[in-house]
């Protein structure tokens, strides 16, 4: 991630990270917030949900599937897109 993020720099260019089961204790949350804090970019979190596995395996787009996942998607793309 940081190689992308690098480029992603040296192009000028505004970002935002959007963290792949964020819930999950690792630590590696907290280290890309504390980057993402310090070179000003937002963070958007998707949980960890096993149904999100299991409609990848089904080839299901998981908002299909989970209420609750779709939301957070829709959030993402809200704020991402300033969506109303």
């Amino acid at each position: 991630m940081k190689l992308s993020l690098k480029a992603i720099e040296k192009l000028n260019m505004s970002f935002d990270i959007v963290i792949n089961r964020a819930d999950v204790p690792s630590g590696i949350t907290e280290a890309i917030e504390e980057d993402a804090a310090k070179r000003g970019a937002r963070i958007f979190r998707i949980p960890y949900d096993e149904e999100i596995i299991e409609a990848a395996v089904n080839g299901v787009p998981v908002v299909r599937r989970n209420n609750r996942i779709r939301q957070v998607f829709l959030e993402i793309l809200r704020e991402v897109f300033s969506i109303d």
